[in-house]
């Protein structure tokens, strides 16, 4: 009994607390954030730029299948070279018609990773439809991120939230595969089980709309979801990668070496941290001693 109230304590604790970020008004306190994020995130020196970032929202656009993607005859030629090379075709949304924040529904068309790959060949960035979070266990003080293996495409090695690409659903002749239907939070929770084997909820958490400008992936990400202490210690590894977790007290250190990180990923935890650390505990946590926004400077200078 004890046990059970203990359980029902924790879920409405957390949920208290996503309820009340969800209805502040963040708007001054995202624009702050995103500002010094790109600005840190994009390199003043360099002519390669890694992220744009919309905005922040609490609740998330429908997702509507409008059809297969139609190519020229060279692009589906260069796909077919591609499929050869392919272990795992999978299906993928491509957006159209999307501007950011002020979108109510993401139109997508299907396609596959054969045509991405020669999109992405031919020079051209497909707007990818993904979702991702920022993984929080209050309880360990700690975040919890992607070590990417060292035989990824990109970035290996480097650290990187959860997430990927949204599934639509595709009718076969004979089967019908639900993909991630018309939900984006459902791509995240299934994104999140498959690289850690943990199963999540959201409670109202903020959510990042960015664009990964090398890739061209649309990117909708979860700001503080909550991960147990329970479910810290069931962490699983993967092929892609492992978990490990970045304690508070290392965070800022960490998040100032750009070397380590995929930049979309280091930018989406300082947007977290600038929007106060959502998901980190009812009441303010510490980083070494800072709030969650001296944090967020020191490691934004």
């Amino acid at each position: 009994m004890l046990e059970t109230i203990a359980a029902i304590w924790e879920v409405g604790k957390y949920a208290f607390d996503g309820y009340l970020w969800a209805k502040k008004k963040l708007s001054a306190i995202a624009e702050h954030a995103i500002a010094r994020v790109e600005r840190v995130v994009n390199a003043k020196d360099s002519t390669e730029k890694y992220i744009h970032i919309y905005g922040v929202i609490n609740d998330l656009p429908k997702v509507r299948v409008k059809g297969l993607a139609e190519f020229d005859e060279e692009l589906n030629g260069l796909a077919n070279k591609h499929l050869s090379k392919i272990e795992l075709n999978e299906v993928h949304g491509l957006v159209s018609g999307w501007d950011g924040i002020e979108t109510t529904e993401l139109n997508v068309q299907t396609t596959d990773f054969a045509h991405v790959q020669a999109m992405r060949e031919r020079g051209e960035r497909p707007k990818i439809l993904s979702a991702g979070a920022v993984l929080v266990c209050p309880e360990k003080r700690c975040i919890l991120v992607h070590k990417r293996s060292e035989s990824s495409a990109t970035y290996p090695d480097r650290l990187h939230i959860l997430g990927g690409g949204y599934k639509p659903p595709v009718m076969y002749s004979r089967i019908d595969n639900p993909g991630d239907r018309s939900s984006l939070e459902f791509t995240m929770i299934r994104e999140v089980f498959e690289e850690s084997g943990l199963i999540l909820r959201r409670y109202h958490e903020p959510i990042a709309v960015a664009q990964e400008l090398d890739t061209g992936f649309i990117q909708y990400v979860y700001l503080g979801v909550r991960v147990t202490a329970l479910q810290y210690e069931q962490l699983e590894a993967n092929s892609e990668g492992r978990l490990l977790p970045v304690g508070f007290d290392e965070l800022v250190t960490k998040l100032k070496d750009s070397d380590i990180w995929v930049p979309t990923g280091r930018a989406h935890i300082l947007i977290w941290l600038g929007l106060g650390a959502p998901g980190a505990g009812l009441f303010s946590a510490r980083f070494d001693g800072k709030t969650a926004r001296e944090a967020f400077d020191e490691a934004t200078k």
